[in-house]
């Protein structure tokens, strides 16, 4: 074989079974994903794994090439591996749904006391001789964070509630995944970690509700925005302002 036919039978097969890993990459993050692939991260792995494999692979083909007389990859074969991969990668997208460029996100939103002004906290927790003891907003590499805290005396008689807190968070996403993808992701890692959860409709685009015993916590996102209301100790009437407020804060998050 002359160098230029056995260089092409380098590149083909190399070529080839790059693409072969960058596919089951993919398919294999798919897997591992909890919830819709985000494109941003599923290109990455997929584009990593490529670049590697084209490291490893290359020189070996180069080496078993040279020391035969195989020739580059077969048309149908090209077609065959081509056409599993993609079909491959598809049925995973379908499967676990992907998070599109396109997605409806939110570019701001409201700081967490703010948000629960907004939301009606003096109605639902009227003539309480409270006080606001947090109202914090942090910028970070993932985004904004916002945390507000309201307290009353333990010994205030008829007070039903004496810790109420609100935590806001904006994801604006990172190279390594995207701001909807984030959001996602800690959303359901917080569901995971709920003690006694209750799946709650019509609240934002998801929602639920965790009984600690302690401590009554409803959690929430919007697009690309997680909201949590925490209120100590829990009772219902907990739950029921918990989810009232939370619903309001969701609702107030425009997207684009």
């Amino acid at each position: 074989m002359s160098d230029k036919p056995r260089w092409r039978a380098v590149l083909g097969w190399t070529a080839l079974a790059v693409f072969g890993f960058g596919c089951m990459a993919a398919v294999f993050e798919g897997f591992l994903d909890d919830g819709p692939l985000d494109y941003r991260t599923f290109g990455l792995v997929a584009g990593l794994t490529a670049v590697l494999g084209s490291v490893i692979v290359a020189p070996l083909v180069a080496i078993r090439l040279a020391r035969s007389r195989t020739a580059a990859p077969p048309p149908r074969r090209v077609v065959a591996i081509v056409a599993a991969g993609l079909i491959a990668v598809v049925l995973v997208g379908a499967w676990k749904g992907v998070i599109v460029p396109w997605a409806p996100v939110a570019s701001g939103t409201e700081a967490a006391c703010p948000a629960l002004d907004r939301a009606g906290l003096s109605q639902a927790w009227p003539d309480a001789p409270r006080e606001r003891t947090r109202d914090d907003v942090d910028h970070n590499d993932l985004g904004v964070f916002s945390y507000c805290s309201w307290t009353v005396d333990a010994e205030t008689p008829s007070q039903k509630f004496v810790l109420l807190n609100s935590f806001v968070w904006l994801y604006e996403g990172t190279r390594e995944g995207t701001a909807l993808g984030w959001a996602i992701r800690e959303y359901r890692d917080r569901n995971d970690d709920a003690v006694r959860r209750r799946t709650l409709g019509n609240v934002g685009d998801e929602g639920f509700a965790d009984d600690g015993g302690d401590r009554l916590t409803v959690v929430a996102r919007r697009a690309n925005v997680l909201i949590q209301v925490e209120i100590y100790p829990s009772s219902s009437d907990a739950g029921r302002i918990a989810q009232d407020l939370v619903r309001r804060m969701a609702a107030g998050v425009s997207t684009r």
